[in-house]
């Protein structure tokens, strides 16, 4: 059976006017508001949405060899996006191109939203497999259909578009929003933005729904896009250019991206943000060789977050596993794999599915359980106090634990998923633990996940910070 894949593309831009209703000969002479950058790079700003879109297409493929593609542009009418929306609509050509590579079953569909007079307004177009239609329509938007110079309400949008399409219910749905704005909600009650957006997380776990940006670096959008196995792509060509429109807010970005290494005079203990997965794996290879001898039996057991989010790492997770076991292999020492992945149902106390693979197990065999089909979220916690014990390690064994999550920790009460109890449990089975982890945020400052360092320190192993995990509260503790 095919599988059916829909892409939603949601572009955000601004340029001033009235309504959507206006006629080819009516309509207001642009005058996009401009940057210097804008004025003097729109061939790079080309260059740059062709290889997003390239890219986009390319995802949107790679999981099915005949795909059927549903793309829809969500579009936010505001001023300052005219270059974007410009640039999206010449280089649409990319999009198809990528597409084509797999398949010539695609359709799009077009929601718009903007502020007229300060309250929202939407218009949609359903679907049709007419692609020059579409870049009609994206055109039309960007001469005819203009709202306020303030942006629209983006948040908002994404659900309204949610709801919105007919989706296939056995679709992998892509979000793609273009936006130089944050994302805002005309809620306004006490923690409603919140509510909604993990409303809009819940849904899309739900739903395989992964929600893409090229955008500005705020905590909404790296929040949707982490959380939901998404990509984040900058609205601006150049690192350096955009931080002079705020060097604050983007030097926060670029650390909760793990691209922290390109800024200069940054603190070096954030440095391993930005360390490769394989050179990861071949440091803890190091330090299990100067460790045991060949003369131990270890066992090696990975601790695999089975969840939505982890998709987009498994590849370079299964080649640092490759790299690994070349250098293990080549240091003789005796040791077996095995694999414990888990994942939960969504919400704070949704049930684990802990599934736990005893050694030995081949390499190939591990990479085969990883790039096994991604679900839900995931509870730390539960896979330890309950996958751990099931291993039953012969007590002549050395027990090595890798967890591999981008998640920070949490568990549930009724599977006993406390920090006490997964620290217990691990001492128990004197488990060595390397941790390549989660981050959060404490106050204003960056921060390792405080039980997986705690846990990686008392068990003499290594701790490491996933390159490109998101940032959220610990709230097991």
């Amino acid at each position: 059976m095919k599988k059916w894949l829909s892409v939603l593309l949601l572009v955000t831009w601004q340029a001033g006017g009235t309504g959507w209703a206006a006629s080819e000969d009516t309509e207001p002479q642009e005058q996009p508001a401009t940057t210097p950058s804008d004025a003097n790079r729109p061939a790079i700003r080309r260059a740059f949405i062709s290889e997003v879109l390239t890219d986009i297409g390319h995802r949107a493929t790679r999981h099915a060899d005949e795909p059927i593609i549903d793309i829809v542009f969500v579009v936010n009418g505001s001023t300052r996006m005219v270059p974007q929306v410009t640039a999206v609509e010449r280089q649409f050509v990319h999009l198809l191109t990528a597409l084509e590579k797999k398949t010539f079953e695609y359709r799009f569909a077009l929601f718009g939203y903007r502020l007229v007079h300060g309250q929202p307004n939407t218009k949609v177009i359903q679907w049709t497999y007419d692609t020059a239609a579409m870049e009609k329509h994206l055109s039309y938007i960007r001469r005819v259909w203009k709202g306020d110079v303030e942006s629209g309400y983006g948040l908002d949008a994404l659900m309204l578009a949610l709801n919105r399409f007919d989706m296939n219910p056995d679709a992998v749905t892509q979000f793609i929003i273009v936006t130089d704005a944050p994302m805002r909600t005309v809620r306004t009650q006490d923690g409603a933005k919140k509510r909604l957006i993990q409303d809009i997380i819940n849904r899309c776990r739900i739903d395989n729904i992964q929600i893409n940006f090229i955008g500005t670096p705020e905590d909404t959008q790296f929040e949707l896009a982490y959380q939901t196995g998404g990509d984040w792509y900058p609205i601006s060509t150049n690192f350096m250019e955009t931080l002079a429109y705020g060097a604050d807010a983007h030097r926060a970005a670029l650390l909760k991206l793990g691209a922290i290494g390109m800024l200069a005079n940054v603190n070096s203990s954030y440095r391993r943000l930005n360390m490769k997965i394989d050179k990861i794996f071949g440091q803890v290879s190091e330090h299990l060789i100067e460790n045991f001898s060949n003369e131990d039996e270890i066992d090696i057991v990975f601790l695999f977050d089975n969840s939505l989010s982890m998709e987009r790492r498994v590849d370079a997770i299964c080649n640092g596993l490759d790299q690994m076991t070349a250098l293990l292999d080549a240091s003789t020492l005796n040791y077996r794999l095995g694999i414990i992945r888990f994942w939960a149902e969504v919400g704070v106390q949704g049930q684990s599915t802990v599934l736990v693979t005893k050694p030995p197990l081949t390499p190939r065999q591990v990479k085969i359980i990883m790039r096994r089909p991604k679900m839900g979220t995931e509870h730390l916690l539960d896979a330890i106090v309950n996958g751990v014990r099931k291993l039953d390690t012969p007590d002549e064994q050395n027990l090595v634990l890798i967890i591999i999550t981008d998640e920070p920790t949490t568990g549930t009460i009724r599977q006993n998923g406390t920090v006490i109890e997964a620290i217990k449990t691990c001492q128990e089975a004197r488990a060595r633990v390397y941790v390549l982890g989660g981050l959060r945020m404490s106050g204003l400052v960056l921060d390792a996940d405080r039980f997986q360092y705690r846990l990686a320190v008392l068990t003499r192993g290594l701790h490491y910070l996933l390159r490109g995990a998101p940032m959220f509260e610990l709230d097991s503790e």
